[in-house]
């Protein structure tokens, strides 16, 4: 709870290895996704339109698979990423 304890990614540093910030102006997207996929969904009551594929979700890593996995939620699926680095 403590903001001067946060650090932000940044990208990645000249070796490819994951770069830091206190700042938190620097910070850089960890997972984008710009797909519309929902362009046309025949809801004749909410009329939605160009919605994202990612939304607010939650990482955990999971030692046994040796995996960091994100799961998100959309309007009309779940989604599921996974890597072996943050």
């Amino acid at each position: 709870m403590t903001r001067s304890s946060w650090q932000f990614y940044t990208g990645t540093d000249g070796n490819g290895s994951p770069a830091w910030s206190k700042n938190v102006a620097s910070k850089k997207p960890v997972l984008q996704d710009d797909r519309r996929v929902y362009t046309n969904t025949n809801n004749s009551v909410m009329n939605p339109k160009d919605m994202t594929v990612i939304s607010q979700g939650s990482i955990v890593y999971n030692k046994a698979l040796n995996r960091y996995i994100y799961t998100s939620w959309a309007e009309y699926t779940f989604e599921f990423y996974e890597a072996p680095k943050p």
